[in-house]
């Protein structure tokens, strides 16, 4: 299930690992309280890391869609989901991860833990607040924050503040990478520096191979209207192909309208999935299941419509593991949520 945009995100964290951990100082050689959970919580990065690793080196040599690139996939899956699991007991137990609870490092870690988790943006939205808890006291990476909330941000369809997420889109040999939506973009340098991240926002472009330059108030401003109007003109193309039953031109026409973050509406992640499943699109096994919980997560009413409406028929069959044991799960458990 999990996108490009997901797969893009695997990339830069690995980089950004090592950015996050460089400060360990302050913490370093002073007594803990739960000093078993830190040595847990270190062990776990040894997968995460081994399979995002052999990720990126299949992915740089040209080898996706080769067995050996599935057999990593699901392993990667398996990692995070296995991670996710453990984290949330931690969690569940002991609060976050703090440096006093479990040292710097390994408060560093459980963020990673958690920044992967993205097939439970209920549980990163929970953490996230946890996060501020603590770094309000001084007990938690600034940065991690960031992070996490331009995640979270985006795991809702709204806007970045911290220019911490990239795509990349795909035409033939052309590859264009982008920072998706960010909020009042003139001052995403400054809302960086405030969290603490030490390399300038064009320098980080940079090091993803794509130029970009902070924009003046007023060009922030004109570059933000043209996303959203960009947004209505694809959306009312996709609309207007769905009702001439062109599937596959609806989905494609979706795909381009839900990269605007912060003005899509939960309805939108749903028709584009029907789209993609009526049409048995190529990305009928990533973007689609990406969508559905993107419009669970932004608050779509009638999630009963996932199971009786008969248009997801090929999109539940094409991954019934995942149709199953992840996306019907976290659905069950929020109607639960929202009875209580």
């Amino acid at each position: 299930m999990t996108s490009k945009k997901q797969f893009t995100h695997i990339l830069i964290l690995f980089l950004l690992f090592s950015i996050s951990t460089s400060c360990q100082t302050r913490w370093q050689g002073k007594k803990i309280t739960l000093p078993k959970i830190s040595k847990e919580i270190i062990s776990l990065r040894k997968n995460d890391q081994k399979y995002r690793s052999k990720y990126i080196e299949l992915h740089n040599k040209g080898k996706k869609g080769t067995e050996e690139y599935k057999k990593v996939v699901e392993k990667l899956i398996e990692t995070d989901r296995s991670n996710t699991l453990r984290m949330q007991e931690i969690v569940s137990k002991h609060g976050w991860p703090t440096f006093d609870k479990v040292g710097e490092k390994a408060s560093n870690i459980a963020w990673l833990i958690v920044q992967h988790a993205d097939k439970n943006p209920f549980f990163q939205e929970e953490c996230l607040g946890l996060l501020k808890e603590a770094i309000d006291k001084g007990l938690a990476n600034k940065a991690n924050y960031a992070y996490l909330y331009d995640r979270v941000q985006l795991a809702r369809g709204e806007k970045q503040r911290y220019a911490t997420q990239s795509s990349t889109n795909s035409n033939m040999n052309n590859k264009d990478t982008y920072f998706q939506t960010i909020e009042d973009e003139s001052k995403v340098q400054e809302n960086r520096e405030a969290m603490n991240i030490q390399q300038h926002v064009e320098d980080y472009a940079l090091s993803l191979n794509f130029e970009y330059t902070v924009p003046s108030e007023q060009e922030a401003i004109a570059r933000a209207n043209e996303i959203e109007n960009s947004y209505h003109i694809n959306i009312e193309k996709a609309k207007k192909a769905m009702q001439d039953k062109a599937y596959l031109e609806a989905a494609n026409f979706y795909i381009i309208a839900l990269k605007s973050d912060g003005y899509t509406v939960s309805e939108d992640y749903v028709e584009a999935s029907r789209a993609i499943s009526l049409s048995k699109h190529k990305d009928i096994g990533s973007a689609s299941y990406y969508y559905l919980f993107k419009a669970v997560f932004k608050g779509y009413k009638n999630l009963d419509e996932f199971n009786t409406n008969p248009d997801f028929k090929n999109l539940k069959e094409a991954d019934l593991d995942f149709w199953k044991n992840v996306l019907m799960p976290t659905i069950d458990k929020l109607k639960k949520a929202r009875k209580e």
